[in-house]
């Protein structure tokens, strides 16, 4: 159902998009990356250079998104991907009080009965099922364990059902929006954009590609908290709507009355 779902939805964002060319302003780079990213994919991002001899997207605003990208791969590295807010859908085979989803706390920790915390500071998603089966190792004699890291974001702007909402990490940006209701009939996405703080993280071109490709949220390093914005076509006021009536009308009396 979730791939029918997406394949639709990314015809529909191509359209919406206009055909947008693949990788405008993106790194060739993203679009081969795993759904999540691995420690060893994302220091290959924060050491990437600026301009790759032989190929032809080394403009300057391509360079200017590799080392932005490159800084967001290096804080990930450090920090690791869980902040307060963020959920863990936990799954432990036979221990019931470990089975369910649990809330990220302050200091980037989960707290589990019986446990206790866990730390995740410098975890990232893609090493939290490891991560959490060795802690939990330590109380469950060869647990079977199976983690799903929560992202929350905001998804504003023209959208059917705006607010807050906690999606996994390897969700395409595309689902994202479909959460939310999808695109409202006004919504334009080409005016797309992705926010941190005060920080815009992805301008309109960069989320183009992001929705054509499919890219999850991972993919494109979003956070707890990030705000995605989807844009709304400019409406005409009913005041400009009469004067552009007015006109056309107009036009056309001039124009039978010339012919006659």
């Amino acid at each position: 159902m979730r791939s029918h779902t997406r394949n639709a939805l990314l015809a529909s964002a191509c359209a919406l998009l206009g055909a947008a060319p693949v990788a405008a302003q993106l790194p060739a780079t993203v679009l081969v990356r795993e759904t999540m990213a691995s420690r060893t994919e994302l220091k290959a991002i924060a050491d990437q250079p600026d301009f790759v001899p032989g190929q032809l997207n080394t403009d300057e605003a391509t360079r200017t998104h590799r080392r932005y990208e490159a800084s967001l791969a290096r804080q990930r590295l450090t920090d690791g991907d869980f902040s307060a807010g963020d959920r863990v859908i936990l799954s432990v085979g036979g221990e019931e009080a470990l089975t369910d989803t649990f809330t990220v706390r302050a200091g980037r920790k989960l707290e589990l009965p019986q446990i206790g915390d866990v730390p995740l500071k410098g975890v990232l998603r893609s090493e939290l099922t490891e991560h959490m089966t060795q802690h939990i190792g330590r109380f469950v004699i060869s647990p079977r364990v199976r983690a799903t890291a929560l992202v929350r974001v905001s998804v504003m702007g023209s959208v059917s059902r705006p607010g807050f909402y906690a999606v996994p990490a390897d969700m395409p940006l595309t689902d994202v929006i479909m959460t939310a209701g999808g695109p409202a009939p006004d919504a334009d996405m080409k005016k797309t954009v992705i926010r941190r703080g005060t920080t815009k993280l992805w301008d309109r071109a960069d989320v183009q590609t992001a929705l054509s490709t499919g890219l999850t949220l991972d993919q494109i390093h979003a956070n707890a908290g990030d705000e995605i914005v989807v844009g709304k076509r400019p409406q005409r006021s009913l005041m400009g709507s009469l004067q552009m009536l007015s006109f056309a009308l107009g036009t056309v009396v001039t124009i039978i009355t010339v012919s006659q």
